[in-house]
Order: C-alpha cells, then structure tokens, then sequence
C-alpha cells in the first residue's frame, strides 16, 4: 500500500511543478531512533520536491539546525520559539525565489503543559497574500479539553486575519473527529475532506507505520496532521490536491522518516 501511494504522489508532483505546494509534517525530533538519518531524507525530500511552504512540528535544535544549514540556499525559516535550545517547535520554511516574507507572530496557548502554540507567517507568493498558520497542539487523550481549548484560539485567529489574505492553517493537531465536529468555520475548508482520498486519511498510521506500535494487535490509526484552507476576497487560490508523503522506509533502516505520514496540499493560482 505505501509503494502504491507514493507512486500516486510522485505522478501528481510531475504534472504539476509549478503549482504552489505545501508539506506539513511533524518529525518526531524526539525520538533519537535513526534520527540523524530520517532527518536526512526527510531533507533530501524537501530538496527533491521544492515545496513552496513547507511546515514542520516537533523539531529540536539539532534537527533544525541541521534542515536549516541544508536548504538556506532555498528556504527562509521561521521558527515558532523563542528558545529553541530547551524544548522542541515548530518552524516554517519559506521558498525564497517565490515567497517574499511579510512578518509573523507566535502565539501561546495559555495553560499549555508543553508549551504549545501557533506560528503565523504572513507572506506574498507570486502576487497573493497567504497566512501559514503553523501549530502543534496538545497531545494524548488526557489533555484533550487543553487541545479543544487551543484549537478553538487557532480557529478564532484565523477568523480575525483580513479577508483580502487567504488562510492556510494546520500542522499535528493531536485531534480527534469528535473535537473537531462542529468547530471549524464556516468559510474554512479540511483539504482532505475536500481534496484527499480513502488512501490519504490516516496521518499517524500504526497499521503501516512501524515507527511506534502500540500494546495488542490492533494499531491506531488517526488523522492527527490535517491542513485547512480559508479562499481570500476575492478569490485569488484554488486547493486542487492533498496527499501524503514519506511513506518508505529509509534506506539501511528499519524506520520511516517519522512516525507521522507528512500532509501534502497544491494550489492553483486563479
């Protein structure tokens, strides 16, 4: 299943080089498990790719150091911390021949155990006004009223951001279906509910993803990494794709490139 998936990926990524691309994915910077080799693929993949915005959760300070020093030919980074030397954050990276950085903001969910919060990245990509809206929410079960808190604060700062920019949100929610019915606004659409596929559901896939494995015989499978997407006035994008990525192994390794599948979404200027 995972070879079908990536050739299905690969075919998308050759018929359309020049739409505006983006990857979120976290990873899992805090399992040392063949970390410096997954992170090696995970940037030989950046590099193959080209992906307009890429969105990345749970790094640590070697990780990022080590992706940032790789693509600073390419990629601008925003990093979602003010001390990346004790903890784990998120960063954004921006394609610098096509993305021309506006500013960006973090902001921190108060009451957050692990000091979660969102990265908004404000920026101009050919000629449209995008905000990347990065973040990674509480996890487990046991902090789930923590988690619907937190995503309540994403959603209403997506809501406050002016209708003229279009509004790209997402990362490793930590979510379950039950916490996000009835939450997401009117006008914001869940990019795999709207382009995805059956085979593209489930993000952190114990089934197929041997990175971590639970106790028993059936292994979760959840849609934890999701990405949104709120069309500016007017309309200047059009979500046309969402896939996954990082479903093979790396090489003399046992492991994935994380225990989460990446998110991939394209968009079609209008």
């Amino acid at each position: 299943m995972a070879t079908n998936r990536t050739t299905a990926e690969e075919v998308t990524f050759s018929r359309s080089p020049a739409k505006l691309s983006v990857i979120s994915w976290n990873l899992d910077g805090l399992d040392s498990n063949n970390l410096a080799e997954r992170t090696a693929e995970v940037v030989a993949l950046l590099e193959k790719r080209d992906y307009t915005v890429v969105m990345l959760q749970e790094l640590i300070l070697p990780t990022f150091q080590y992706i940032a020093a790789k693509l600073k030919s390419k990629y601008k980074p925003v990093v979602g911390t003010h001390k990346p030397e004790s903890t784990y954050f998120t960063v954004t990276f921006l394609r610098t021949n096509r993305v021309i950085y506006v500013d960006h903001e973090i902001v921190n969910f108060p009451g957050s155990m692990m000091d979660r919060n969102l990265l908004i990245t404000r920026c101009r990509i050919d000629r449209v006004n995008v905000a990347i809206c990065n973040t990674h929410l509480e996890s487990t079960a046991a902090f789930a009223p923590q988690r619907v808190i937190q995503l309540k604060m994403c959603f209403d700062r997506c809501r406050s951001i002016p209708p003229e920019w279009n509004v790209i949100f997402g990362g490793d929610l930590n979510a379950r279906d039950t916490e996000v019915q009835g939450k997401v606004p009117a006008n914001m659409h869940d990019l795999w509910m709207r382009n995805g596929s059956s085979s593209s559901k489930f993000t952190w896939d114990l089934k197929y993803n041997t990175n971590k494995q639970m106790p028993g015989k059936v292994q979760p499978r959840c849609r934890f990494d999701r990405l949104f997407f709120r069309e500016s006035v007017p309309a200047t994008l059009t979500p046309e794709f969402f896939g996954l990525t990082g479903l093979s192994k790396v090489a003399g390794t046992n492991s994935f490139p994380s225990d989460h599948w990446g998110v991939v979404a394209f968009f079609q200027e209008t």
